[in-house]
């Protein structure tokens, strides 16, 4: 898959049979992962690597943003081929 799941819920997933326990699962670990990556982006940023801790002046990420990059990267990379 291209979300690269672990095994645990890749093959279920992939076949339509996840509950709504699986998608709950997969919302938290998606969750906990994101919010780990901005935590070590943002104290990476200011020296302190690698760091989970939170950072009370941490910038929220703009999910808007990153959703039109990621849509345009990939319509350059659709023309590439």
């Amino acid at each position: 898959m291209l979300a690269d799941l672990s095994s645990t819920y890749s093959s279920r997933v992939a076949k339509g049979e996840g509950n709504s326990e699986d998608q709950q699962a997969l919302k938290i670990l998606t969750s906990r992962a994101l919010h780990r990556g901005i935590m070590i982006a943002e104290n990476a940023a200011r020296g302190i690597f690698p760091s989970y801790q939170p950072c009370e002046n941490a910038v929220a990420p703009d999910w808007q943003e990153l959703g039109n990059l990621l849509e345009s990267h990939q319509d350059w990379f659709d023309q590439q081929e």
